[in-house]
């Protein structure tokens, strides 16, 4: 059974309580504009969750990779490994000993917890939830994650969210190193490895891309080293997205365009070619030139006015015509195509056989 329906009308939090309340199985789909979300539950504990974006979105080998976790040629070996063996990634990462399942258990927790902190802030869209369906059944890695922890996790991060957005009001914002800091303070692993990144200036949007700690542990941490200045803001880059939004939207807009201008040609020609197609064939018709039919076979009145027209032959000539065709001889009605019709004489002809073709 679905449950579905408007953010308009049900919240991000009624809707993940309205399913954990009821310990109910299945996948939630979230859309918003081209963004999606998908949070799979298990009697009311959220399972999994991915965020996509045009149906796009980042698997966690890209993420372990990001975070150091996982070198590049260490990815490379387990996607030729999961080609051979056909293994999940999850299940290869943990009996490679990559990572460990606690490990990757608490990753997996954590990317659910950025999808839900992206959805927390959503105010439009469509929800639909299918009971009894299952993401990433063939997953050895069990999540089980409590919705009521997830929501106060979110709510706790969304209550921060708006002053670390006023020191850093969008992705592009790029930041860079101080040589001293103005506060002297033990600096969080995060931290450290967001300075690392730092040798050369970079973009909010870069460090959340190549950090692999997500959106909201990326601006926090940053926002803690620009309050201590260890960083500062050092102007906006090129918004590269936005370009590429923007070079989408006017393509869309173009080929929309096309098409609207090849819809209405093609109609106008239609209508053109189909008005003289008309005026052809009415005037073929009534000087006779195109012989009219209502259907495939003839009809009734023709079938009985031709038999008329036998009689008379019969009449004129003591015996019915070999051909239907030499009724015309002998200016009798004769319909204008007579394939339609099977006729034969019988009796030496005294009598005769007509009858349609079939179809």
């Amino acid at each position: 059974m679905a449950f579905e329906g408007s953010l308009a009308d049900f919240k991000v939090p009624d809707i993940l309580q309205i399913i954990a309340s009821g310990e109910k199985t299945g996948v939630l789909t979230v859309a918003s504009g081209d963004k999606s979300v998908t949070i799979g539950f298990e009697e009311g504990a959220v399972t999994a969750a991915s965020y996509g974006e045009s149906g796009r979105q980042a698997p966690i080998q890209d993420f372990l990779v990001k975070s150091g976790r996982v070198s590049q040629k260490d990815l490379e070996r387990i996607l030729a490994r999961k080609e051979d063996t056909g293994l999940p990634i999850e299940e290869i990462l943990v009996r490679d000993r990559y990572v460990d399942e606690d490990e990757l258990t608490q990753l997996i927790g954590f990317k659910i917890q950025e999808v839900m902190d992206e959805l927390f802030t959503w105010s439009e869209g469509k929800f639909k939830f299918d009971a009894d369906v299952k993401l990433y059944q063939k997953s050895s890695i069990k999540v089980r994650l409590n919705v009521q922890t997830l929501l106060l996790e979110g709510m706790r991060r969304i209550d921060e969210w708006p002053r670390i957005e006023k020191a850093l009001p969008n992705p592009y914002v790029i930041v860079g190193k101080k040589d001293q800091p103005i506060l002297s303070i033990e600096l969080s692993g995060e931290q450290k490895r967001l300075l690392s990144l730092l040798d050369y200036d970079r973009s909010l949007e870069e460090l959340v891309e190549t950090s692999g700690f997500g959106k909201f542990r990326t601006y926090h941490a940053l926002h803690n080293l620009l309050e201590v200045g260890a960083i500062a803001k050092k102007g906006e880059a090129t918004p590269k997205k936005r370009l590429e939004e923007e070079k989408r939207r006017a393509v869309r807009q173009i080929t929309r365009t096309l098409a609207t201008m090849a819809l209405w040609g093609g109609i106008v020609l239609f209508l053109c070619l189909n008005s003289i197609v008309g005026l052809w064939l009415r005037a073929n018709l009534r000087w006779g030139r195109i012989p009219f039919k209502t259907s495939y076979q003839v009809s009734d009145q023709t079938v009985e006015d031709l038999r008329r027209s036998l009689d008379l032959y019969l009449l004129r000539e003591g015996s019915y015509p070999k051909e239907l065709s030499a009724l015309a001889s002998l200016s009798l009605p004769l319909p204008h195509d007579i394939r339609d019709l099977e006729y034969s004489l019988k009796e030496g002809g005294r009598s005769y056989k007509l009858m349609r073709k079939s179809k």
